[in-house]
Protein backbone atom coordinates (compact mmCIF):
# COMPACT_ATOMS: atom_id res chain seq x y z
CA UNK A 1 0.00 0.00 0.00
CA UNK A 2 2.79 2.43 0.64
CA UNK A 3 4.85 3.08 -1.96
CA UNK A 4 8.67 3.46 0.00
CA UNK A 5 10.14 1.23 2.97
CA UNK A 6 9.87 2.54 6.02
CA UNK A 7 12.86 0.68 8.22
CA UNK A 8 15.65 2.45 5.65
CA UNK A 9 13.38 5.44 3.96
CA UNK A 10 16.13 8.37 5.05
CA UNK A 11 14.93 11.20 7.60
CA UNK A 12 11.55 13.05 6.58
CA UNK A 13 13.25 16.50 7.86
CA UNK A 14 17.05 15.98 7.05
CA UNK A 15 17.32 19.49 8.56
CA UNK A 16 15.82 18.95 12.16
CA UNK A 17 13.14 20.19 13.56
CA UNK A 18 14.12 23.48 14.23
CA UNK A 19 14.81 24.53 10.57
CA UNK A 20 11.78 22.52 9.35
CA UNK A 21 9.93 25.18 11.80
CA UNK A 22 11.49 28.13 11.12
CA UNK A 23 10.54 27.42 7.25
CA UNK A 24 7.48 25.92 7.46
CA UNK A 25 3.89 28.02 6.62
CA UNK A 26 2.89 30.16 9.80
CA UNK A 27 -0.56 28.53 9.78
CA UNK A 28 1.09 25.20 10.11
CA UNK A 29 3.25 26.54 13.43
CA UNK A 30 0.17 28.56 14.62
CA UNK A 31 -1.55 25.43 14.87
CA UNK A 32 1.35 23.79 16.30
CA UNK A 33 1.72 26.31 19.03
CA UNK A 34 -2.04 26.82 19.78
CA UNK A 35 -3.45 22.97 19.82
CA UNK A 36 0.20 21.05 19.81
CA UNK A 37 -0.91 19.40 16.47
CA UNK A 38 -1.01 20.38 12.62
CA UNK A 39 -2.02 19.16 9.49
CA UNK A 40 0.33 20.46 6.65
CA UNK A 41 -0.68 18.02 3.44
CA UNK A 42 0.86 15.62 1.55
CA UNK A 43 3.81 17.52 0.56
CA UNK A 44 5.42 16.15 3.88
CA UNK A 45 6.10 12.50 2.70
CA UNK A 46 6.16 13.46 -0.97
CA UNK A 47 8.62 10.18 -0.93
CA UNK A 48 6.18 8.02 0.91
CA UNK A 49 3.07 8.26 -1.05
CA UNK A 50 -0.23 6.88 0.62
CA UNK A 51 0.31 7.87 4.15
CA UNK A 52 -1.76 10.58 5.61
CA UNK A 53 0.45 12.41 8.14
CA UNK A 54 0.67 15.14 10.71
CA UNK A 55 2.80 16.78 12.90
CA UNK A 56 3.10 17.26 16.56
CA UNK A 57 4.94 19.95 18.90
CA UNK A 58 5.64 18.14 22.40
CA UNK A 59 7.27 19.96 25.25
CA UNK A 60 9.45 17.13 26.71
CA UNK A 61 12.45 15.92 25.03
CA UNK A 62 12.02 12.67 22.47
CA UNK A 63 14.33 10.34 24.65
CA UNK A 64 10.53 9.73 27.29
CA UNK A 65 8.26 9.65 23.82
CA UNK A 66 10.37 7.43 21.85
CA UNK A 67 10.28 4.96 25.46
CA UNK A 68 6.47 5.93 26.36
CA UNK A 69 5.34 4.76 22.77
CA UNK A 70 7.65 1.27 22.94
CA UNK A 71 4.57 0.29 25.35
CA UNK A 72 2.25 -0.34 21.86
CA UNK A 73 0.06 -2.50 24.13
CA UNK A 74 -1.06 0.18 25.88
CA UNK A 75 -1.95 1.97 22.79
CA UNK A 76 -5.85 1.45 22.89
CA UNK A 77 -6.15 3.53 25.93
CA UNK A 78 -4.75 6.68 23.75
CA UNK A 79 -6.59 5.45 20.09
CA UNK A 80 -10.48 5.84 20.45
CA UNK A 81 -11.10 3.20 17.44
CA UNK A 82 -9.14 0.63 18.76
CA UNK A 83 -11.34 -1.58 20.64
CA UNK A 84 -8.48 -3.79 22.03
CA UNK A 85 -4.88 -4.22 21.92
CA UNK A 86 -3.30 -7.12 23.29
CA UNK A 87 0.65 -8.21 23.15
CA UNK A 88 1.53 -11.20 21.32
CA UNK A 89 5.17 -11.04 21.57
CA UNK A 90 8.21 -9.21 22.54
CA UNK A 91 11.45 -9.11 20.79
CA UNK A 92 14.65 -7.12 21.41
CA UNK A 93 13.73 -4.43 18.43
CA UNK A 94 9.71 -5.92 17.83
CA UNK A 95 7.13 -6.28 18.88
CA UNK A 96 3.76 -8.22 17.54
CA UNK A 97 0.32 -6.87 18.81
CA UNK A 98 -2.98 -8.12 18.41
CA UNK A 99 -4.99 -5.14 17.70
CA UNK A 100 -9.71 -5.42 17.27
CA UNK A 101 -11.40 -2.07 15.87
CA UNK A 102 -14.67 -2.37 14.92
CA UNK A 103 -16.47 -0.49 11.48
CA UNK A 104 -19.39 -0.41 10.36
CA UNK A 105 -20.45 -3.18 13.07
CA UNK A 106 -18.31 -5.56 12.60
CA UNK A 107 -15.19 -7.01 14.09
CA UNK A 108 -11.93 -6.57 12.92
CA UNK A 109 -8.59 -8.49 14.27
CA UNK A 110 -5.27 -7.93 12.68
CA UNK A 111 -2.03 -8.19 14.08
CA UNK A 112 0.26 -5.14 13.84
CA UNK A 113 4.56 -5.98 13.87
CA UNK A 114 6.16 -2.78 15.34
CA UNK A 115 9.67 -1.95 15.11
CA UNK A 116 11.98 0.94 15.70
CA UNK A 117 15.44 2.31 15.61
CA UNK A 118 16.76 4.03 18.59
CA UNK A 119 19.35 5.77 17.22
CA UNK A 120 17.14 7.54 14.16
CA UNK A 121 14.09 8.42 16.80
CA UNK A 122 11.92 6.30 14.53
CA UNK A 123 9.08 3.54 15.37
CA UNK A 124 7.31 1.90 12.43
CA UNK A 125 4.53 -0.36 11.88
CA UNK A 126 3.40 -2.81 9.43
CA UNK A 127 0.60 -5.91 9.27
CA UNK A 128 2.55 -8.97 10.55
CA UNK A 129 3.21 -11.20 8.05
CA UNK A 130 3.33 -14.82 10.37
CA UNK A 131 -0.81 -13.35 11.37
CA UNK A 132 -3.60 -13.60 9.66
CA UNK A 133 -5.04 -10.38 9.84
CA UNK A 134 -8.57 -8.84 8.79
CA UNK A 135 -6.95 -5.76 7.25
CA UNK A 136 -5.64 -5.72 3.67
CA UNK A 137 -2.80 -3.76 4.71
CA UNK A 138 -1.70 -1.51 6.98
CA UNK A 139 1.35 0.74 7.60
CA UNK A 140 2.74 4.10 9.63
CA UNK A 141 5.58 5.34 12.05
CA UNK A 142 6.34 7.72 14.26
CA UNK A 143 9.84 9.75 13.84
CA UNK A 144 11.50 12.36 16.38
CA UNK A 145 13.34 15.86 16.22
CA UNK A 146 14.58 17.21 19.35
CA UNK A 147 14.18 21.04 19.11
CA UNK A 148 17.09 23.07 20.76
CA UNK A 149 14.56 24.41 23.35
CA UNK A 150 14.17 20.93 24.62
CA UNK A 151 11.11 19.72 23.05
CA UNK A 152 10.42 17.43 20.34
CA UNK A 153 8.75 17.96 17.17
CA UNK A 154 7.29 14.73 16.05
CA UNK A 155 5.81 13.35 12.55
CA UNK A 156 3.29 10.70 12.49
CA UNK A 157 1.92 8.92 9.59
CA UNK A 158 -0.20 6.30 8.86
CA UNK A 159 -1.68 4.46 5.86
CA UNK A 160 -4.75 1.60 6.20
CA UNK A 161 -6.75 -0.39 3.75
CA UNK A 162 -9.28 -2.90 5.56
CA UNK A 163 -10.25 -4.26 2.08
CA UNK A 164 -13.70 -4.69 0.53
CA UNK A 165 -16.19 -3.76 3.57
CA UNK A 166 -15.41 0.10 2.91
CA UNK A 167 -15.35 1.59 -0.47
CA UNK A 168 -11.97 3.03 -0.98
CA UNK A 169 -12.53 6.75 -1.22
CA UNK A 170 -14.77 6.53 2.16
CA UNK A 171 -11.90 4.57 3.80
CA UNK A 172 -9.29 7.32 2.37
CA UNK A 173 -11.91 10.00 4.31
CA UNK A 174 -12.13 8.09 7.00
CA UNK A 175 -8.21 7.46 7.61
CA UNK A 176 -7.88 11.09 6.79
CA UNK A 177 -10.00 11.86 9.94
CA UNK A 178 -8.91 9.02 11.76
CA UNK A 179 -5.58 10.41 11.65
CA UNK A 180 -6.33 13.82 12.91
CA UNK A 181 -8.37 12.11 15.62
CA UNK A 182 -5.22 9.81 16.60
CA UNK A 183 -2.52 12.47 16.52
CA UNK A 184 -4.62 14.62 18.75
CA UNK A 185 -5.24 11.65 21.09
CA UNK A 186 -1.20 10.82 21.30
CA UNK A 187 -0.41 14.14 21.93
CA UNK A 188 -2.60 14.42 24.93
CA UNK A 189 -1.43 11.02 25.73
CA UNK A 190 2.19 11.42 25.75
CA UNK A 191 2.31 15.20 27.21
CA UNK A 192 0.33 13.88 30.09
CA UNK A 193 2.57 10.47 30.50
CA UNK A 194 6.06 11.80 29.57
CA UNK A 195 6.56 14.40 31.93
Amino acid sequence: MVDCDLASVPAVLPMGGDAWLAAADPSVVESLESTGVAFPGPRLLAGCAGLASGVALFEVPAEPIFSLLLHTERHAEIVGLLAATELVSRHPARHVDRHEIRILFRRIEYYVEHEWSSERLRIWWHLAVDERSDLRALDGFWEFYPLAQGGTLGLYASAVDVGPIVPRRVQEALTRKNLRDALRAFHGWIEAEAR
